[in-house]
């Protein structure tokens, strides 16, 4: 049983790193065809470093077979970053936010939190990559909150299942059916949400 978990957890290192390799060299792409974001005064990276804080601070958690998926208020910042910072403020904005609450307010620690960081800095990746390659010329109008959350979609749902690949890879088993739930919960979530940001900005 203790081989199995070493095992399990020597997998899941391997798919971290991996995330944590493909969010850099992706951020490191997209800066070399920088397109300046929209301006607001109070669009700094720290400002959604604390969104990103308080959103996974404040989550719900949903039971799954084995273990229990987080949903939060996250797209709502990560809206706000695509829009409003260039890749790489919006990946520092990603890994400090949300490690400064993993770390101090929900106590994560080893692998749990390695993994959560590389997930987080991948999606941040794959959203900004997917809304910069639609080449939206109106951000604030319908083109644009389309765009924002189909990226946020793809994301969300890309997160979501690498999630539940992790969790196979530790050997605590898979449900389809839950993971179908998962996914819903987070579209539904993710459109709300990115709807909150456009029409705030």
């Amino acid at each position: 049983m203790r081989r199995q978990a070493r095992q399990g957890e020597a997998r899941v290192w391997a798919l971290t790193a991996l995330l944590a390799m493909l969010a850099v060299a992706v951020v490191h792409a997209a800066e070399q065809r920088h397109v300046a974001p929209l301006e607001q005064p109070w669009a700094t990276w720290w400002t959604l470093a604390a969104m990103f804080a308080i959103s996974e601070v404040f989550v719900v958690h949903v039971p799954r077979v084995t273990s229990a998926s987080s949903h939060s208020l996250r797209e709502i910042p990560t809206a706000f970053g695509l829009l409003l910072l260039t890749p790489s403020q919006y990946m520092i904005a990603v890994i400090v936010g949300t490690g400064a609450a993993l770390l101090f307010v929900v106590r994560q620690r080893g692998t749990k939190l390695a993994f959560n960081l590389a997930l987080f800095g991948f999606e941040a990746a794959l959203a900004f990559t997917i809304y910069r390659a639609l080449g939206v010329a109106e951000p604030l109008g319908l083109p644009g909150w389309l765009a924002v959350l189909f990226a946020v979609l793809v994301a969300s749902a890309g997160g979501a299942l690498l999630t539940d690949f992790a969790i196979f890879l530790t050997g605590d088993g898979f449900s389809r059916a839950a993971a179908l739930r998962g996914l819903v919960i987070n579209s539904f979530s993710a459109i709300a949400n990115c709807s909150v940001a456009i029409l705030t900005l």
